[in-house]
């Protein structure tokens, strides 16, 4: 069988076989967890691997946990609170708190790795969803 306890760095695979059972207008993402717990790898950070499909536009929800995004594979642009930023393999991104977030692969698909602190949030009993 297939493991998913893949290298972040590398997340295409895990993230292939989760696109095959994701509906086309979503985000195909890996939460990174403690295989023990099933709770977040570190208290504070939460890790996960995204894939945006070719051509796919996406809204994300607001959160109130801020983030940071890097690039592992393709390019594309995400609009952050109206701002537009234009990305390729290896740049960074960051998205403030309660940000209106909408990403968009260019060309072929695109793969993310992000961090966030809900973890965090969660623990200090001040995380909400929207």
């Amino acid at each position: 069988g297939q493991t998913l306890f893949a290298n972040p760095l590398q997340p295409a695979t895990p993230l292939a076989a989760l696109a095959t059972v994701t509906p086309k207008d979503e985000a195909v993402q890996l939460a990174y967890v403690n295989p023990e717990t099933g709770r977040p790898c570190l208290p504070t950070l939460g890790f996960s691997a995204m894939q945006l499909r070719a051509g796919q536009d996406l809204a994300l929800r607001k959160r109130p946990a801020s983030g940071v995004i890097h690039v592992i594979e393709g390019r594309g642009e995400s609009e952050i609170d109206g701002v537009t930023l234009q990305w390729t393999e290896g740049d960074t991104l960051t998205i403030p708190t309660h940000a209106q977030v909408r990403h968009r692969a260019m060309g072929n698909d695109a793969y993310l790795f992000h961090v966030d602190d809900a973890p965090m949030q969660r623990a200090l009993g001040i995380y909400e969803d929207f």
